[in-house]
């Protein structure tokens, strides 16, 4: 059964929207506003969404551009209803609609739009799926993902001219989503091997943290999520006593977890520091207090921090949630 997200403030619109809908077997999640909306989809992801798009506070454009920047959602498709023709006057909008229902509207219009737009999506995914079976290791998760931006591209090289604007965001979203997962894939073997390699070695030695690439790393990982401005470097020139793939694996990580679990415009510190004959590295949160609701049982169960700390044993430290902070600690000598 299709999934649909009906957002609409006006109560008595989406009241008759959610019956006709589900009198024509389609599962139905309601919503009054945007914000209302995003933290819907967090715990059910619809097939597709109907969306006034002038609603009061964030407007329909503004919350697709939220489901675009992320990757359980970047391809759902929207359906805007609006009593005018916005494309009148773009510039209100940043952005030209192009899946536009104009009010009011026959019931079976809707429905002939609606039958028509999951007709597509279900096409093109049917050709992503059977790029995607039987992926169980890091190497078939990296086939997995190349496989899928050869078939969008191959897709989008041969048929540009039949989707709309906003299906050709969404796909380009799906295919930057799948190159940051192979970045990750190849970034987790370097780390696998660097740390087999370390264990083995018999004179352990230092390295030297590349600030630079630290906020290379850090940034991009902010601009993910739109963060930018949330991201807090604390960092000095400071010797690592374990590879520096486990140390720029450990603070991507955390710092994902930390912009996942706090709200926009919270900060959130990344720090490194050498302090009492310790490396100790990791992220602070000042405002919104995510870290404090988490205890290290809860923590250790989650991936991949069950990783991270087994990891951290293995290498003879130490992996802590301690006040509203969450770091690794390791001796310097």
């Amino acid at each position: 059964m299709d999934k649909i997200l009906v957002i609409e403030n006006d109560h008595i619109l989406r009241t008759n929207l959610r019956e006709l809908l589900e009198c024509n077997n389609f599962s139905v999640i309601e919503a009054d506003k945007g914000e209302t909306a995003l933290k819907k989809i967090k715990t059910s992801t619809p097939d597709l969404v109907i969306s006034n798009l002038f609603l009061p506070g964030m407007s329909g454009v503004k919350i697709q551009k939220n489901f675009l920047q992320d990757e359980e959602n970047c391809q759902t498709p929207f359906l805007f209803l609006s009593t005018i023709n916005p494309n009148d006057f773009t510039h209100h909008l940043n952005s030209k609609v192009e899946s536009l229902l104009i009010k009011p509207f026959e019931n079976q219009e809707l429905l002939d739009r609606i039958k028509s737009i999951l007709e597509r999506k279900r096409s093109f995914s049917k050709g992503i799926e059977l790029t995607n079976a039987g992926s169980t290791t890091a190497n078939d998760e990296i086939k997995e993902n190349l496989n899928k931006i050869i078939s969008i591209t191959d897709s989008m090289s041969l048929k540009y001219d039949e989707y709309t604007k906003e299906e050709l965001v969404g796909l380009l979203s799906t295919i930057k989503f799948a190159g940051i997962k192979t970045k990750e894939c190849i970034s987790n073997y370097i780390m696998s091997s660097d740390i087999e390699c370390y264990n083995h070695c018999r004179n352990k030695q230092t390295f030297t943290v590349n600030l630079d690439r630290i906020k290379e790393l850090l940034l991009e990982v902010s601009s993910n999520y739109g963060r930018n401005k949330d991201l807090l470097l604390n960092l000095a020139e400071n010797k690592s006593v374990i590879p520096i793939s486990f140390f720029e694996f450990t603070l991507r990580e955390l710092t994902k977890t930390a912009f996942r679990f706090t709200k926009r415009g919270a900060p959130v510190e990344v720090f490194a520091k050498n302090f009492r004959n310790k490396f100790i590295f990791g992220i602070k949160d000042s405002i919104d207090s995510f870290v404090g609701k988490l205890d290290q049982g809860n923590l250790f169960s989650m991936q991949p921090f069950s990783k991270i700390n087994e990891i951290t044993k293995n290498l003879g430290g130490e992996f802590s949630v301690k006040g509203n902070k969450i770091y690794c600690s390791f001796r310097l000598n």
